[in-house]
């Protein structure tokens, strides 16, 4: 008899001491799960925000590029070709043409890397580029006159009219 209660609570403290691991083990993996998805949130929100740290990178040096490829247009070609079409000698098709070549000489330098990330949050690049290109133009013609300064010192108001007077001493 003693034998058999022996038997019987050797028995019944395995099956509790199964139990109780049992109900450990599925702590542990309740626990292990909460903080593993805890650990796969912060690395999303950490990817995330590197993804918006590199789209803000990409998209100030693509607005670098494009502010400096409008300026240098406008200051060597634009010039001339709305004067020649003023005069009739050209068509307004050139004005567009020049922006198309300023379109194509912007995203020349940008590294697959940079089109990748900005194609990723920007669903047409080149409307892209290309409304930042009418944007700066009509900003650089609006700043351009008051930007101009004359040897003498005088700086002009933005009129449209350049008078250059004669330095002191001269005729």
């Amino acid at each position: 008899m003693k034998e058999l209660f022996m038997d019987v609570a050797t028995t019944t403290a395995m099956a509790v001491f199964t139990v109780g691991f049992c109900f450990l083990c599925r702590n542990l993996q309740v626990v292990a799960g909460n903080w593993l998805d805890k650990m796969r949130d912060e690395a999303e929100n950490e990817n995330q925000e590197i993804a918006a740290r590199m789209f803000e990178t990409a998209k100030e040096l693509l607005d670098g590029i494009t502010y400096n490829a409008v300026a240098a247009m406008e200051q060597t070609k634009a010039k001339d070709i709305r004067e020649r079409v003023k005069a009739g000698l050209e068509d307004r098709s050139s004005l567009t043409i020049l922006a198309k070549d300023v379109l194509y000489g912007v995203k020349g330098q940008l590294t697959p890397g940079v089109t990748k990330t900005l194609e990723t949050y920007i669903t047409d690049l080149d409307a892209y580029i290309a409304d930042q290109i009418e944007a700066y133009l009509i900003g650089i013609k609006q700043t351009a006159p008051r930007m101009l300064e004359i040897s003498s010192g005088e700086i002009l108001s933005g009129t449209g009219t350049l008078t250059i007077l004669p330095e002191e001493g001269g005729e």
